[in-house]
């Protein structure tokens, strides 16, 4: 637990103080030893009044003495007044210096105590997480930052009684991930960086107020720390690669004072410890000697360096703000280098050397040396680091082979071809699939075939392990297509060879022919055709290949027919409407297109007639029949009868159906004679049309001498008729008015 620590007074405060209280004994004694002399001398001396210059001359003692005391003490009040200027000077340095330390104990208690904490690297990006800062609350803090974290026993005030201050940066490849509180872990924002600020502790000065400000980083080359000019703001910083590489602790028992020489009781001691100073702390020694060494520059680390190259440099670092030499150490096998100069370590550094390393890169790739200088509380990491191991990469020998078939044969094969495999990387491959071997249908495993298949290859620079496919061509005549042979691990390690070849000495097949070598036949480009000469093509063979075009597939071709219809013929693959009527109103109704095929025409065969035209009306006696209609004509265009004389003819196409004596549109009816026949007409009815008989009940059998015409009956039996008058005519002449007795 944190020890409880008194609190240093103002020197100039204890000056004052002194003075005073000799002033006041000064007073005090004056009085008693004047009282202490007038006492004896009443003892002494019989009672008697006291002459005026003894009196005067006791007084004058006593206020020598009490004068010589005021004096002291006056002049100590003058002095202090004169020494007020230096002991503020003197009082002030010594804040500082106390702050100073403070801060730096501060930085090196935070940087151990974040390294071994649980959770350093919070997630996981290869960065330690310092320690978050407190908030600060109503508290006076640097603008940012907080104050330090209440788990570490350093001191929390400085001599002007404020807080510290505590301003700490989040690097690395993730940046105030959610795995270590986000943005409210009391950190700020840093970057993927080992030279930025990682802990900075502050003290606000005598003014007691903060005028610094902590900012994310940016990049290197802008400051995180800003102060406001003419601050008495002071602070301590440690870069992240210095907070990495604290100083060494493996021989924290060699010591000159005992660790347990730190106790409650000796909190502010200090020893020397390997050379670095440390201040007992409440929990424990702490390292502080780094406040007067100051290091510049870091290592420059070699990365990608081929394996076993030699003598890498390291780039040059420097270490001052110290006074004589300084015990530098270095782990690993490196050479040290000061000034230039190779010399052995340990070995002494003075101010301003510069200090580089000279190292062997590591003989296999993907290895890394570390080698590291150490100088009291600061380490200093150099590394080496080689390529990775090239992956394994697998190569066929040849990578290209032309494989050829010479006939006959059915199939053809070609001599045997074997190829190599072998791993050229650095790495061993994976279990080897089977080889796959493009197209199956001309190559094909053969001899020993595929060897490779289940084999793990190491690199053949240290094993000079391989394996072998054996493969050959095949064909029955047709060309052989390019192919590729391929072997693969399934993963990185893959490669291929490229097949190719030709094959020949072979007879051509063609739709059931076959042709020599050397001949020639005619094919077709269609089975059938109007002119079968003008689809052909005379092909030659050569190896199993025909020239010409492919198209020309066939090994014969049949003539094909026309169509014959109605008087017209259609050419194989033409169309041409045929109907089924010659006459139709509407001749597109009753059309039909038939496509000729081979001498049979498409379609029905209703429609076999090659045209098709509109039918002609009729006209006879002004009158105009349509085709199709009907109509009545007559024999005559006046009778005494008209249906007698009547005919209904029909119009087909410009023709009338019927006699063509029936050639009248009209008939009006009209009186004719009528032998021998009485009609059972009354006069009344019938012969008004010939003149009238208008008395037909008083008509008389016989004749009327008289002109015009007259009735008659037939002696009562119910029969008129009509006749014309006048002499000379016989009661035996009648006229029916229509011609007949219906």
């Amino acid at each position: 637990m944190p020890f409880a620590s008194s609190t240093c007074l103002d020197p100039l405060f204890l000056v004052n103080a002194a003075l005073a209280v000799l002033l006041m004994i000064g007073v005090v004694a004056g009085a008693g030893l004047y009282h202490l002399w007038r006492a004896r001398a009443s003892k002494a001396a019989p009672p008697q009044a006291p002459s005026a210059d003894r009196r005067s001359e006791a007084g004058n003692v006593f206020f020598a003495i009490f004068a010589a005391v005021g004096m002291v003490a006056l002049l100590g009040v003058a002095l202090t007044n004169l020494m007020q200027g230096p002991i503020t000077s003197v009082s002030k340095v010594t804040r500082v210096n106390v702050a100073l330390n403070d801060m730096q104990a501060a930085v090196a208690v935070i940087t151990q105590a974040s390294l071994v904490a649980p959770d350093a690297d919070c997630d996981d990006d290869g960065f330690i997480e310092p320690l978050p800062f407190r908030d600060a609350g109503a508290a006076s803090a640097p603008s940012g930052g907080g104050l330090l974290p209440l788990s570490t026993a350093v001191n929390r005030r400085d001599p002007w009684g404020t807080d510290y201050g505590y301003c700490v940066w989040d690097h690395g490849g993730k940046v105030l991930d959610d795995s270590c509180g986000g943005a409210d872990a009391m950190r700020r924002g840093g970057g993927n960086t080992q030279e930025a600020a990682a802990i900075a502790v502050m003290s606000a000065g005598p003014d007691k107020i903060f005028q610094t400000a902590c900012e994310d980083w940016i990049d290197n080359d802008t400051p995180v720390v800003n102060k406001v000019s003419g601050s008495d703001d002071m602070w301590r910083i440690i870069p992240y690669a210095q907070m990495m590489v604290p100083a060494s602790t493996t021989n924290a028992r060699l010591q000159e004072l005992p660790d347990g020489a730190c106790n409650e009781n000796t909190i502010g001691i200090m020893r020397l410890f390997l050379g670095t100073a440390q201040i007992c702390l409440a929990d424990g020694w702490v390292e502080i000697d780094d406040v007067s060494v100051e290091s510049a520059g870091d290592f420059i680390d070699i990365t990608g360096a081929e394996p076993a190259s030699k003598e890498h440099l390291s780039g040059t670092i420097s270490f001052s703000g110290f006074r004589g030499t300084r015990p530098l150490t270095v782990q690993g096998a490196a050479t040290l280098l000061i000034n230039g100069n190779p010399v052995t370590a340990p070995a002494a550094v003075s101010d301003g050397d510069t200090i580089e390393l000279r190292a062997d890169a590591p003989g296999n790739p993907g290895e890394t040396s570390t080698f590291s200088i150490m100088m009291s509380g600061i380490r200093k990491e150099w590394k080496i680091e080689t390529r990775a191991a090239y992956p394994p990469s697998l190569s066929i020998t040849p990578n290209a082979a032309a494989i050829n078939v010479t006939g006959p044969g059915n199939p053809a094969y070609s001599d045997l071809t074997g190829f190599v495999v072998r791993n050229t990387g650095e790495q061993a491959t994976g279990v080897l699939q089977a080889a796959q071997l493009v197209p199956l249908s001309n190559y094909e495993f053969s001899g020993d075939g595929d060897d490779c298949g289940g084999v793990t290859l190491e690199p053949y620079a240290k094993s000079a392990a391989q394996c072998t496919v054996d493969i050959r061509a095949k064909s029955s005549g047709e060309a052989i297509p390019s192919g590729t042979l391929t072997v693969t691990d399934g993963a990185s390690a893959n490669a291929t060879a490229t097949l190719s070849g030709t094959a020949g000495g072979f007879n051509c097949t063609l739709a059931g022919v076959t042709v020599a070598h050397g001949a020639s036949s005619t094919f077709y480009s269609a089975t059938a055709h109007t002119d079968c000469a003008s689809v052909s093509q005379t092909r030659t063979c050569n190896s199993g290949v025909l020239s010409g075009s492919g198209s020309y597939q066939y090994a014969s071709c049949d003539t094909l027919a026309n169509c014959t219809l109605n008087g017209v013929t259609v050419a194989h693959g033409a169309s041409r409407t045929f109907y089924s009527a010659t006459i139709h109103t509407n001749c597109a109704s009753v059309s039909l297109s038939r496509t000729c095929n081979n001498g049979t025409l498409s379609g029905s065969g209703s429609y076999q007639y090659a045209s098709c035209n509109a039918p002609a009306n009729c006209t006879l006696g002004g009158v105009t029949v349509a085709h199709g209609t009907s109509r009545t004509f007559y024999a005559a265009t006046s009778h005494s009868n008209c249906a007698s004389v009547s005919q209904t003819r029909t119009c087909n196409n410009g023709t009338l159906s019927g006699s063509g004596s029936y050639q009248y549109a009209n008939c009006t009816l009209s009186c004719v004679p009528y032998a021998g026949q009485i009609c059972d007409y009354t006069c009344s009815i019938v012969c008004s049309g010939c003149g009238g008989c208008a008395n037909a009940p008083n008509s008389v059998w016989g004749y009327s001498s008289a002109g015009g015409w007259g009735c008659i009956s037939s002696g009562g039996a119910g029969r008129y008729g009509c006749w014309p008058g006048g002499s000379g005519t016989g009661n035996l002449r009648y006229y029916a008015c229509d011609g007949s007795c219906p």
